[in-house]
């Protein structure tokens, strides 16, 4: 919300109401409202002449440098913290409230907000957003998305967590089909064996379509989640690792291990430690966070490629 022009025709009579004051550490004199007359004390600030002469030029001194009053008693309104702009989110006037890098800041005493009149970066338009999902996806990290968008890296970590939580996954109806379930090992914060987190995800065999996933530990509770929505499709047959753990959750009727049954399952974890850069082995690139993590990999599962 820009703010709002200073009309000094309009606003004539809030110059007369305050005029004393902008003028208070310049020079000493007395007000007359109705009649612009100064008591002659000393120079005209803007005409250099004795203030009984200003009385004399009132037309060419005063008049004309209504703008230079309207400057200074701008500054004055400021100080006294009188609204100059609407809220950007209730309409409500605003106070001016703080500097931040230079930049005046404004407060909303209806909402509590702060505010600026004007923003560095623009608003995310929907075409950045669309980027952001496109560009994440095929191996950009977050500051690299940053630069190439022209967003700060803050804004672009909050619009993945805002996609992230408007994702609904379609309901998947089919029966009699064959699945394959594995767990992609990555790690949170510090590479080390107390931050290795999983991912645990089922794919269709024939489709390749992923079914359900889940991040954490490689617990029975985690990797029961994803089985549990595997059974309600009544599979045929489901094919795992040697992961001992299956075989307490999988009945032996339908669950097959062998490696060379994975390969579609495997191969689509090279693809998404090459999609997804805090995926990627060797690299600088890492999730600080579990929130992330869990954001970034719907993401791709939503939009990706799989």
């Amino acid at each position: 919300m820009a703010e709002k022009q200073y009309n000094i025709e309009t606003n004539i009579h809030a110059i007369q109401g305050y005029l004393t004051l902008v003028f208070s550490e310049i020079v000493s004199y007395k007000l007359l409202v109705k009649g612009f007359v100064f008591r002659y004390v000393s120079n005209c600030t803007y005409c250099n002449l004795l203030h009984y002469s200003c009385i004399l030029c009132h037309n060419n001194c005063i008049l004309q440098h209504y703008r230079k009053i309207a400057d200074r008693f701008y500054l004055v309104w400021s100080r006294l913290e009188i609204s100059l702009m609407n809220c950007r989110y209730c309409e409500a006037e605003c106070i001016k409230k703080g500097v931040y890098k230079t930049t005046q800041r404004y407060y909303c005493k209806a909402c509590n907000k702060y505010q600026q009149a004007v923003y560095i970066y623009g608003r995310c338009t929907e075409d950045d957003t669309r980027n952001i999902i496109r560009y994440m996806n095929e191996g950009n990290s977050i500051s690299s998305i940053s630069r190439l968008i022209g967003l700060s890296k803050a804004t672009v970590i909050r619009k993945i967590k805002e996609i992230a939580a408007k994702i609904v996954f379609p309901v998947i109806n089919e029966e009699g089909k064959e699945y394959e379930i594995d767990e992609m090992q990555t790690f949170v914060g510090k590479n080390e064996p107390s931050n290795y987190r999983y991912i645990i995800y089922a794919i269709n065999k024939s489709t390749k379509r992923v079914i359900d996933f889940s991040i954490g530990r490689r617990t029975k509770e985690n990797l029961q989640k994803v089985i549990n929505n595997v059974l309600k499709l009544t599979p045929v047959r489901i094919y795992t690792d040697g992961l001992s753990t299956y075989k307490t959750l999988i009945e032996p009727s339908i669950h097959k291990v062998r490696f060379s049954c994975t390969n579609h399952i495997e191969r689509n974890n090279l693809t998404l430690r090459t999609h997804i850069k805090r995926l990627s082995r060797k690299t600088i690139c890492f999730s600080r966070s579990i929130e992330m993590l869990q954001n970034c990999v719907a993401i791709y599962f939503r939009y990706g490629y799989l």
